[in-house]
């Protein structure tokens, strides 16, 4: 399972899955993205994704391709798992992977909480909830605006990020906040607009995005998982990706939780529990998992993308 981090976090904040995980047999990978976690970034600007929302993905990309190379000759099922803004690089990770008929091709998709339609505790202009219906109503007028900000101040600060709204167990919440590698800033002018970008051309590839192609002839299941009560991320962006995308129905499932908030993996436990449980028979019933190696475990790895 290769793991993607959310906005502002890290791969270390998914250590406990990965562990949840390795006792089901599953090896994990997971990855620093640029400015985030222990990754190198610019200098005082936490949080900033760099000048390329495809480098982002070529990271991943790269992740991928690299570990996989140590399983060449084995038949090992591989499986993307993202969060939030690592959703939706997930997204764009695997149509790069099925582009390339040399790549290795995931098996199982898992989006968590995917940040297509940002909500007003994320995407609040210039701290004013009342702005998100532009980002949300107005795509072309957004991001005409955030390039213009881009330009002037990259490092600038954009939308405040509330951080209560990601899960209601507290105690998860004083962690978060006393996490060294955890940037709680403002999200920055620069990154603001990437994810814009990044969100609209996801929107332009839904129907084609997982499409049995000349380039990849291998089909692969999804999972979307969403709070109905996330207001970082709407839950509409997984609802319309389930939708639209060309997967087939026996293979696309779609959870949406009640009263849940955006970090699905951090809420209180017995939520939690549910999650994971969902998770987990959703790869179990993956018609190669049955009589997989246990043996086969190892805890979540910490990359540089570079």
């Amino acid at each position: 399972m290769f793991i993607f981090h959310g906005l502002h976090e890290h791969s270390g904040r998914y250590a406990e899955f990965a562990k949840a995980c390795n006792s089901k047999g599953i090896i994990c990978s997971a990855l620093d993205f640029f400015g985030h976690g222990r990754s190198i970034g610019y200098k005082e600007s936490p949080g900033d994704i760099g000048r390329s929302w495809r480098e982002l993905v070529s990271s991943g990309y790269s992740l991928v391709v690299s570990e996989m190379s140590n399983y060449e000759d084995q038949d090992v099922q591989i499986i993307i798992f993202g969060h939030s803004m690592g959703a939706l690089l997930a997204f764009h990770i695997v149509h790069a992977l099925r582009e390339r008929p040399d790549a290795p091709h995931p098996d199982m998709v898992i989006l968590c909480g995917i940040a297509m339609d940002a909500g007003p505790s994320a995407a609040a202009p210039f701290g004013c909830k009342c702005l998100n219906c532009i980002p949300l109503y107005c795509g072309p007028l957004a991001r005409g605006i955030g390039w213009a900000i881009e330009k002037v101040d990259p490092q600038g600060s954009n939308s405040p990020i509330d951080g209560s709204q990601c899960t209601h167990d507290s105690q998860n919440l004083e962690l978060r906040k006393q996490d060294f590698y955890h940037y709680l800033g403002d999200i920055r002018n620069r990154t603001g607009h990437q994810l814009l970008r990044a969100s609209h051309e996801a929107r332009k590839l839904f129907k084609k995005w997982g499409k049995v192609s000349a380039t990849c002839q291998k089909a692969f299941r999804l999972l979307l998982l969403h709070g109905e009560e996330d207001t970082l991320c709407y839950s509409s962006g997984s609802c319309k990706l389930f939708a639209t995308c060309p997967v087939p129905p026996v293979q696309k499932f779609l959870k949406l939780y009640p009263n849940l908030y955006h970090e699905l993996l951090n809420e209180l436990p017995e939520d939690r529990a549910a999650v994971l449980k969902d998770i987990f028979t959703f790869i179990d019933d993956h018609p190669k998992r049955s009589g997989a190696a246990s043996e086969k475990v190892s805890e979540v790895v910490t990359a540089h993308p570079i």
